[in-house]
């Protein structure tokens, strides 16, 4: 049974980890207090100790950005920070996995059904995808360190300014669900990342970094509308400013030929958004 050590395990897609693959794996998921991984004498210490044979790496210096919490200050600086912290034990694991993002093919521009072979075609400027994008330099050029390039993934304890979260937790508490501008976005159910997860966790890879999405684009009015359908309701849908927002979507034909899948694999939005919606209406989250 493989050995992992997971970081980010209280958050959205740590958690969902943990959760998913505790039984299947051995995973050590310490908290903040138990290893800064901004430390790096901790970091090597905890690592050696450990003696793993994955490390999963989805741990964020600041996973939301809220009006009460403004944690971007140092972003750029811990981000690489953490990364070359674990980039200095890479050779004490057999791989090490991490979370990367489609900011990655700078958010400045449409991101329209991108391929991994388009990095670089621009380089971000904003501090999050610079700091994302020099990761990825580090990856592909490493002998074991793979980036699984998340765009939008959304399930169960997701971050409650996330758009379909957003949207069901309008709809419970009979509000207006609000979009700040329309766009395109790629959206990939948790459980499809995991059968992504599971599967860079038992075979070797053939490349460095993949895009880890649907392959699907898909509005957010629309996505609104089809929560106001699933839960039977009719909530206004309030677009704040009109015209489209900058496209979000990616190609995922790498990851799909590689996991030996195709799209009918992956759940569809509805499904999607149908297992959310059951499970926020059993945990009684209320909009935020």
């Amino acid at each position: 049974m493989k050995k992992i050590l997971l970081t980010g395990g209280s958050g959205f897609i740590g958690s969902n980890i943990y959760e998913a693959l505790q039984n299947k794996y051995i995973i050590d998921a310490p908290t903040r207090k138990e290893l800064d991984v901004r430390e790096r004498e901790r970091v090597v210490e905890y690592v050696k100790r450990g003696k793993y044979d994955i490390i999963f790496h989805a741990a964020s210096p600041c996973p939301e950005k809220t009006p009460e919490r403004d944690c971007f200050e140092n972003l750029f600086q811990d981000m690489l920070r953490i990364f070359m912290n674990f980039y200095a034990v890479r050779n004490e694991c057999e791989k090490i996995i991490y979370c990367g993002s489609g900011a990655e093919y700078d958010k400045k521009f449409d991101i329209c059904n991108v391929s991994e072979t388009q990095i670089g075609v621009h380089v971000p400027t904003d501090e999050y995808g610079l700091a994302k994008y020099i990761i990825n330099e580090f990856a592909r050029t490493s002998s074991n360190i793979y980036n699984l390039r998340i765009f939008a993934c959304f399930g169960p304890r997701e971050y409650g300014t996330k758009f379909i979260t957003h949207a069901i937790r309008c709809c419970l508490n009979h509000q207006p669900i609000t979009i700040r501008q329309d766009c395109y976005f790629d959206y990939l159910h948790i459980n499809d990342l995991l059968k992504y997860v599971t599967y860079f966790i038992e075979h070797d890879l053939h490349y460095h970094d993949y895009n880890a999405c649907s392959g699907k684009k898909i509005r957010l009015s629309d996505i609104a509308q089809r929560v106001n359908m699933q839960m039977g309701m009719q909530q206004e849908i309030l677009i704040s400013t009109p015209g489209f927002n900058k496209e979000y979507t990616a190609s995922n034909e790498r990851i799909l030929s590689e996991c030996n899948m195709s799209k009918t694999d992956l759940m569809d939005i509805d499904q999607g958004i149908a297992k959310l919606v059951a499970w926020e209406r059993a945990n009684h989250v209320e909009c935020v």
